[in-house]
């Protein structure tokens, strides 16, 4: 859900419907101003450069820096272009160039262009629990005009207010979203557009088409193309904050042709003004809400496009790895370490309850998406019964590519992950003679080359990864022990849980310390076959439960 905040010009453009002249004042300048304030020199409003500041709350950390670094610069290249002169929605803008930069570190420039001085304009984000907040300030110290023994606060002159999303990046990829934003956002200004060359030369004795459009009077939503535009000069008090606006004329939308524009009328005063600004008449917050609610309307259909592009790419895949993502993932992959222990009741199980070691890595973005790689060792577990010793201990080597398939109605995804690896097991196990008498035979084999698949359904979010999984793999000896074909067959069900944790600093750069939580149920088939054509097979039923540490970048 979106929503407007209430913007410190509602009462000065409100009356932009008033007269030739109005002063008004940024709300921390009310009280401070008097009558005097009215002849001190004013500096004339110039937007020529706007710099935007990135925030860190904004940019996804779950991915390596140089992608995070690109994929903030996407979205706000997005958005600075929206807020440029005829580049807005139906042509609104207010700024020559913009550059955005980390607000962390303002040296880091994501997009556009670098200040070349410190910049009179800047767009800020801030952040609580359930909002973000966009703000545009201006430093009048920095339009010119002033010395340097003339500090001055900055002043802010647009805010708007977004409920707080973890998808708020990535949607303003989008530039009809960022459109939407931009304008929503300008519509809280005393101008949400520049109309540099509107009146010069003879605009005062013809009328003038400017901002032409195509599709004409092009409307989103409820939010439509302003019909009438206030046009005025704006100047500013430095020392105190406030502003005057100067109304020079009007301008109507009209359409020729297949174009659309305001056209600004013949009786419209000319200005030798560097620049002349409009807003719609009635003054700023007169479209929000429809535009805020188009702008909903969009986010719906891009995370719906999302969805269909998983199905699109199903059906271009041929030979590439198919993975549907969510916006803003759990990981862009992790590395992590397990600890397991059996769960079996140690009065019933044949081998004493033992533990299971393992590491684990996933890629999940890059060339590397899909990559799947485990190791799991257990240590030896023993039993004697009537005085012969049994025991068992291995490990296996596991790599998997995982290709995803979307299915949003159920469950974010479902992934087949087939699997090759390489196992070695040492084990003594029961077996009965031709008596019938217990007996141990040792089963030994090392270089067991297997190959596996699995199939599991992933639910993922912003702090989760969630797993249900069902694999099966069976081994082939490279080679034969002792005239003997020795094989491995396993069965396992299970799930698994990536928890995401606190941000940590570690070689350079960030990861998330993340908690694993797992549990599964295993069938190992132990199977040996002599040239004689007799065989021996045991297998060993179990379950185990675990957890472990990981990072994910």
């Amino acid at each position: 859900m979106l929503r407007p905040a209430v913007g410190a010009w509602a009462l000065t453009m409100a009356s932009l419907g008033w007269g030739p002249a109005v002063v008004a004042a940024a709300p921390v300048s009310v009280a401070a101003h008097t009558h005097s304030d009215a002849k001190a020199p004013r500096v004339s409003v110039r937007t020529s450069y706007l710099q935007i500041r990135w925030p860190e709350f904004l940019r996804q950390s779950d991915v390596d820096a140089a992608k995070a670094k690109e994929l903030a610069g996407a979205a706000c290249k997005q958005i600075g272009q929206a807020l440029t002169v005829g580049k807005g929605l139906w042509g609104t803008g207010l700024f020559d160039d913009f550059g955005c930069v980390s607000a962390k570190d303002p040296r880091t420039l994501l997009a556009g262009h670098a200040a070349k001085s410190e910049p009179a304009w800047m767009l800020s984000f801030g952040q609580t629990g359930t909002s973000v907040t966009l703000r545009i300030m201006l430093n009048p110290a920095k339009l010119g005009g002033l010395g340097a023994d003339h500090p001055v606060a900055p002043v802010e002159v647009g805010v708007l207010k977004l409920d707080a999303s973890p998808y708020l990046q990535d949607l303003m990829r989008d530039q009809r979203y960022s459109q939407l934003l931009a304008a929503a956002l300008l519509d809280t200004m005393p101008a949400a557009m520049r109309l540099t060359a509107a009146l010069n030369g003879d605009a005062g004795d013809s009328d003038q088409l400017v901002h032409q459009s195509t599709p004409p009077g092009h409307a989103v939503g409820k939010a439509g193309k302003p019909k009438r535009m206030r046009l005025f000069t704006w100047q500013i008090l430095p020392e105190s904050g406030i502003w005057t606006a100067h109304v020079v004329g009007s301008a109507k939308l009209t359409r020729r042709d297949k174009t659309s524009g305001w056209l600004v009328k013949r009786n419209t005063q000319e200005t030798t003004a560097h620049e002349v600004y409009g807003q719609r008449s009635g003054g700023p917050e007169q479209a929000v809400k429809p535009l805020l609610q188009a702008l909903a309307a969009r986010q719906k259909v891009i995370l719906e496009d999302r969805n269909d592009q998983g199905f699109a790419d199903i059906r271009e895949g041929l030979g590439k790895t198919m993975r549907f993502l969510t916006i803003d993932s759990i990981a862009s992959g992790f590395i992590g370490a397990r600890y397991s222990y059996e769960l079996v009741d140690p009065n019933t199980a044949f081998f004493t309850p033992g533990s299971i070691l393992g590491l684990v890595a996933e890629f999940r973005s890059g060339f590397l998406d899909g990559l799947r790689l485990y190791f799991d060792y257990a240590p030896l577990h023993r039993r004697t019964v009537s005085g012969d010793t049994f025991y068992l201990t291995w490990d296996r080597y596991v790599a998997g590519w995982g290709f995803a398939f979307p299915m949003p109605w159920l469950v974010d995804r479902i992934e087949l992950t087939p699997k090759l690896g390489l196992w070695s097991i040492d084990a003594r196990l029961p077996d009965l003679d031709d008596q019938g008498n217990p007996v141990g035979r040792t089963f030994k084999a090392s270089g067991l080359f297997s190959a596996g698949l699995e199939l599991s359904a992933e639910w993922e979010g912003p702090w989760y990864l969630g797993r249900l999984w069902h694999a099966r793999d069976l081994s082939t000896p490279l080679s034969r022990v002792g005239g003997m074909t020795r094989n491995v067959y396993s069965a396992r069900t299970g799930f698994d849980a990536v928890i995401k944790g606190p941000p940590v600093g570690l070689f350079g750069r960030d990861w998330h310390l993340g908690f694993l939580i797992f549990g599964y149920y295993e069938d190992m088939t132990f199977d040996e076959k002599a040239k004689n054509g007799n065989r021996f097979e045991f297998i060993y039923s179990t379950a185990y439960a675990g957890g472990g540490l990981s990072l994910a970048w």
